[in-house]
């Protein structure tokens, strides 16, 4: 990510007006939140270089794309957000992008149908991008066809066999099936090409849910650890706790994130692995804070 800063920083210096580079400039930071910057930071280097594409040419679907994902995942702006990534399709019908980004906002709303389609038109479009095979893959994980949506990852594995972000997926939906060993071994791979707090969280989530206590306890160390070093998102203690069942650290932890304005819990709603402290009050209020209908 630091390295994508510095190319399309460099395409910025050779050509100020060149607006692709500040949507690249833009994405990269939005990728980078929650993963290595806290969300506030990584989203106003966003929105300065988004608004700054959309200054020099607001006819741009790209920019507008990004734009609507900086109003989801930042403002959460649900209204908004729509509008942009609708504008951006209207503008260019062939944005993978665009296509994809609004199947993410559509599972973040249990738009599901309409989720598989636009990840599946994005796919289509490019069928050897990875985020669009990602997107077909987490529409089916999120609408709980987890047979499918394994396929779909694996899919993704065929691609690009390093991908963390698939092999962590897979296990979650290996770990929603019951199939602990299988989705813990994912884990344990996409901790191998990146052991990142995200990763690791997962991992510590994946622990719980196997009812592997001392295990899931011994990553929450190691989060601890990593967090004298690094930023550490308070997402993942809070996913870890979930895991273990502990309801009122983790609702701690999940308000903390809250308060960061956390990328992930748009997906609170969707998210299955959250399944186990629905039910409880303080859920329903987190969900109506970030805009959504318990």
């Amino acid at each position: 990510m630091r390295q994508a800063f510095d190319y399309y920083q460099q395409a910025i210096d050779k050509d100020p007006n060149f607006a692709r580079a500040y949507v690249g400039l833009a994405d990269s930071y939005g990728t980078a939140s929650t993963y290595v910057l806290p969300p506030t930071q990584a989203y106003a280097k966003v929105k300065e270089a988004v608004l700054h594409a959309l200054q020099i040419d607001d006819g741009l679907g790209e920019a507008h794309a990004t734009w609507g994902t900086y109003k989801l995942y930042f403002e959460r702006d649900w209204q908004g957000a729509e509008a942009e990534f609708q504008r951006a399709i209207a503008l260019n019908p062939n944005s993978t992008d665009a296509a994809v980004w609004y199947s993410f906002y559509l599972d973040a709303t249990q738009r599901f149908d309409e989720a598989i389609a636009h990840a599946t038109r994005a796919r289509q479009l490019d069928p050897l991008s990875i985020v669009s095979n990602l997107g077909v893959a987490e529409a089916y994980y999120e609408s709980r066809q987890y047979d499918r949506a394994i396929d779909a990852f694996r899919m993704c594995l065929e691609l690009d066999p390093q991908n963390v972000f698939a092999h962590i997926q897979m296990g979650q939906t290996y770990q929603m099936k019951g199939q602990h060993t299988e989705a813990i071994a994912e884990y344990e791979k996409a901790r191998q090409i990146d052991a990142s707090p995200w990763v690791l969280a997962t991992l510590g989530w994946g622990y719980g849910m196997a009812r592997r206590t001392d295990d899931a306890n011994k990553v929450l160390r190691e989060l601890e650890q990593m967090a004298k070093q690094r930023y550490v998102s308070p997402y993942n203690n809070a996913i870890v706790y979930v895991g273990l069942g502990d309801k009122n650290r983790a609702f701690e932890w999940l308000n903390k994130a809250d308060e960061e304005r956390n990328d992930y819990l748009i997906y609170l709603k969707c998210e299955p692995m959250f399944d186990p402290v629905r039910s409880d009050p303080r859920f329903a209020e987190l969900v109506r804070r970030i805009g959504l209908t318990p």
